[in-house]
């Protein structure tokens, strides 16, 4: 029929546009934990049923910085370190906060002050685990250490180190003894390299296709994604556990660093300081 035109199968995937955060924030790590998305910002601690539905705030954080590790599972929220203007060093301090009664908790110290580190859990209400990995302490000083924290004792245990000293990394836990590192910088650059560790030690993976700081990341299935950072802000890259491959998908459609991605129910939210994007997946 002249000038018909019949679309057959489904209509290429886009990044749609959802409700931003109240506010702005300068940092935002982000967690699906029972059927709701977490945003933990330096203004607060923000929870939505689907980020297109809007944001609740839940609480503000026992100190207002930027720059630190966060982390959930079960009904918990770790935040660990970061800066403030008068510890541009980094703090050290450890909080635990309770979702269901909107309680927190003050945890012991990590062992140094720190910044820029990254921060994974895995586990539930009764039994967990929640990891710091790396970081800075300003200056040249780029930490390799990781430390494991259990939910029953609330005790720090040191673990094996990573190979390299980094900060500004992106990590996930696929599993309580499964943590995959990615990128980051330390004096020598910014870091295209990715490190899986088992439980015992740590190993090298298929690099990243650039190297890249500040990027976020997520796990669902076989598959973990990474969007944005400093220097590929529309990034969005899937890495194949099973392959040990990566591959680049569509671009965001705003930039995107320093901030915090969640999957709940096989849709991408990416959580930005003043915008939010999502993307369905495969």
């Amino acid at each position: 029929m002249p000038g018909y035109m019949k679309f057959i199968g489904k209509a290429p995937k886009k990044w749609n546009t959802g409700a931003a955060l109240p506010g702005t924030h300068n940092t935002v790590r982000a967690m699906a934990m029972n059927g709701k998305i977490y945003a933990v910002t330096e203004n607060g601690i923000f929870e939505s049923n689907t980020t297109v539905s809007g944001w609740t705030k839940l609480t503000n954080l026992p100190t207002v910085k930027t720059n630190f590790g966060a982390c959930g599972f079960g009904g918990f929220i770790f935040v660990f370190g970061g800066q403030t203007s008068s510890n541009p060093a980094g703090l050290a301090e450890a909080y635990r906060y309770h979702i269901p009664s909107g309680s927190w908790n003050t945890l012991i110290n990590m062992y140094s002050n720190l910044y820029d580190l990254a921060s994974v859990g895995y586990g539930n209400d009764l039994v967990g685990y929640s990891y710091i990995i790396g970081g800075s302490s300003g200056g040249q000083n780029y930490s390799a250490r990781v430390d494991r924290n259990e939910l029953t004792t609330a005790q720090w245990f040191q673990v094996a180190s990573l190979s390299t000293g980094r900060a500004g990394h992106s990590a996930i836990a696929t599993g309580a003894m499964s943590v995959y590192v990615f990128g980051g910088n330390n004096a020598s650059g910014d870091l295209n390299t990715v490190q899986l560790f088992n439980g015992t030690n740590w190993s090298p993976l298929a690099n990243l296709p650039f190297a890249n700081k500040k990027m976020a990341a997520a796990y669902a299935g076989n598959y973990i994604f990474l969007t944005g950072g400093d220097n590929s802000p529309l990034s969005f890259l899937k890495y194949s556990i099973s392959d040990n491959s990566w591959e680049q998908l569509k671009p965001m459609n705003t930039n995107k660093s320093n901030h915090g991605m969640a999957i709940l129910n096989n849709i991408a939210y990416v959580i930005g300081g003043n915008s939010v994007e999502y993307f369905e997946l495969d």
